[in-house]
């Protein structure tokens, strides 16, 4: 084995290490981030006119229905949505901004869960 190689596999080695001490991050998107980028984008999506954006856009509104018993799902409409900010949606729910974060964090991860199963899984486990 000569030195090229011999350095290659110990970066390759130290990467990968590093990974998974999430001291380094992929450059892809957690199902996480997805699930925000896809919301964030939703209203474009909407109107975007492809097959695919209307698949997604179908896909969230069946995610979202599966949510809309729990007490603060209008956070993600409102934040979302409708671009509010998180002192506004705390203001119209009669509730404090830190609760306001916590729900919407959890309420995200629901629907990462719904939308991105797959991914989520494999990010938990691998």
């Amino acid at each position: 084995m000569d030195v090229n190689e011999i350095i290659q596999k110990t970066v390759d080695s130290t990467v990968i290490k590093l990974k998974m001490a999430k001291l380094i991050k992929d450059d892809d998107l957690s199902p996480y981030e997805k699930t925000v980028q896809i919301l964030l984008s939703y209203n474009m999506l909407k109107k975007a006119g492809s097959s695919k954006a209307a698949a997604l856009v179908t896909n969230v509104d069946k995610a979202l229905e599966t949510m809309k018993q729990d007490p603060y799902y209008q956070i993600i409409p409102i934040m979302y949505f409708d671009g509010k900010s998180r002192e506004y949606a705390a203001e119209q729910m009669d509730v404090n901004p830190t609760t306001i974060s916590r729900n919407k964090k959890r309420l995200l991860s629901q629907l990462t869960v719904l939308l991105f199963s797959d991914e989520y899984i494999d990010k938990l486990i691998f």
